[in-house]
């Protein structure tokens, strides 16, 4: 939202602290409506469903821009298909839920307005197995169905605005700078702050109970919650004020394990399931987190060799992405051949291996890779955008285009930069029309509305008479336009 930078910052800061303290717990599972609890709708009346998803969408937008979402197709992908697993067993009717997956290694995970839900890459490393990534989604998601966010705010209104602003700031910040947060809960009075905390209790024990449903529902161990919550409590003894960060927002003790280990026990025991792409995607992040993707690789190597290896796909997996990342491009390649061997039909495998290929600039050898999985996935969005890239690498913007356009037609959770790939396909073809309407299309999803209005108001001058293109990007140019006026009155 364009608000005067520390009026904005300030703002989205309040925000989004009420929305990671009034975060995470386990799942839900398929609850009649009789069965949950009637809170009234007084939060309708302060926070309406319209006026909560522009919230959360400009939320969604500051943390783009600032560079903390991961949208590499495979991996926003599975945590994607993830929470709507769990909200398919839940039928949570026609509520609207976006989930993403936030670049941080701390373990943490919050809801925002809206039904935008995100989940720390360091979360999903620190779990042991997919059931208890999705306890945490379906905790976050028994927020954002019960109302907590809305009835957040309406308490909010009832307490001294700025008191209650400082207390959930200090919240936020207690997991980013803990002294910055003693500093601030210091300036407000220790009652308001008792008072929100008390709220906020409320609501996790009452988003423990129905995520554990939904996970029940959705197939997953309805003890992976209490599970995951004992873990985290047991680290934060070693590690006292460098606890895990989901602790300092969503307070575990003994007596809160207890109660969802009871309501775990009221289901039958969930015998595990395949979980490939679970480890596949955690593999991925662990290299993405890595600081040193070397020793990390020294690591896996030395467990595997060992025999203390769990699970020894994983570990090789992920064993093939720390030694590309520095740099043993050889035997990486080595190993991601041999799992495109034994699982042809395994997509993560395949584009692992396209990626390294790409890289080492044997663009026919990923291209090839890359359009055999789409002979058995035919207009997969994953295999699609990588071989674009591919394509765009090679100096074959043409093709790049066709990849690009496709994947953009099928629109399952198209990663904004996307259109800016669209865009210099565009533009090496000599399309300049099409270039500035693809990179404004970027702007416009990445909350930078005016900038995208400026590309769009400079690629009029290249439509060259062709109404085709003159009429999408006046349309267009609409709806961008309308869209700022509705982010200068909030």
């Amino acid at each position: 939202m364009h608000l005067p930078g520390f009026a904005r910052h300030k703002r989205l800061a309040a925000v989004v602290a009420l929305s990671t303290a009034l975060s995470l717990s386990p799942t839900l599972p398929m609850v009649e409506a009789s069965s949950l609890p009637d809170m009234g709708d007084a939060s309708a009346s302060v926070l309406t469903p319209e006026r909560e998803q522009r919230i959360g969408k400009a939320m969604w937008r500051q943390l783009y821009q600032a560079g903390k979402i991961i949208d590499t197709p495979e991996l926003a992908g599975y945590v994607r298909s993830l929470g709507y697993r769990l909200l398919a067993a839940g039928e949570y009717g026609p509520r609207e839920f976006t989930f993403f997956l936030v670049d941080a290694p701390s373990i943490n995970a919050f809801a925002m307005p809206g039904g935008y839900i995100g989940i720390h890459a360091g979360l999903i490393t620190a779990t042991r197995n997919e059931d208890e990534v999705a306890a945490v989604l379906a905790h976050e998601i028994a927020h954002v169905t019960q109302n907590h966010l809305a009835r957040g705010f309406e308490k909010a209104n009832r307490m001294n605005l700025p008191m209650t602003a400082a207390v959930v700031a200090a919240i936020l910040l207690g997991a980013q700078n803990p002294q910055l947060a003693e500093a601030t809960i210091a300036a407000t009075t220790a009652g308001a702050a008792q008072m929100q905390l008390d709220f906020t209790r409320a609501h996790e024990k009452e988003a423990d109970r129905l995520g554990i449903d939904t996970l029940a529902a959705a197939g997953y161990d309805p003890q992976s919650m209490a599970g995951f919550f004992r873990k985290l409590e047991e680290k934060s003894r070693y590690y006292g004020s460098g606890a895990p960060e989901f602790l300092q927002t969503h307070p575990v003790n003994q007596a809160r394990i207890a109660d969802a280990e009871g309501r775990a026990r009221a289901f039958p025991d969930t015998s595990s399931r395949p979980q490939s792409d679970y480890w596949t995607t955690r593999a991925k992040l662990e290299v993405r987190l890595s600081k040193d993707p070397a020793e990390l690789a020294r690591r896996l190597r030395s467990r595997l060799d060992s025999g203390r290896s769990t699970n020894q796909k994983a570990d090789r997996f992920a064993l093939a992405l720390a030694l590309r990342a520095s740099g043993d491009i050889e035997a990486a390649r080595g190993i991601l051949m041999s799992f495109v061997g034994e699982a042809p039909e395994r997509i993560a495998y395949r584009t692992e291996l396209a990626r390294l290929e790409t890289e080492a600039e044997r663009y026919e050898v990923a291209s090839q890779l890359l359009d055999a999985g789409l002979e058995l996935y035919p207009d997969n969005p994953e295999l699609l955008l990588a071989l674009g890239e591919t394509h765009l690498r090679a100096d074959a913007p043409e093709k790049a285009r066709h990849r690009f356009e496709r994947a953009i037609r099928i629109g399952l959770g198209t990663p904004p930069e996307t259109y800016k790939h669209l865009s210099r396909a565009e533009a090496a073809l000599g399309h300049e029309a099409a270039s500035r309407l693809a990179l404004g299309e970027y702007y416009f999803r990445i909350g930078e509305t005016h900038s995208a209005i400026d590309q769009l108001t400079a690629a009029q001058n290249y439509t060259e008479n062709n109404f085709y293109i003159a009429s999408r990007i006046g349309a267009r140019l609409e709806q961008f336009k309308r869209e700022a006026e509705l982010e200068a009155q909030d």
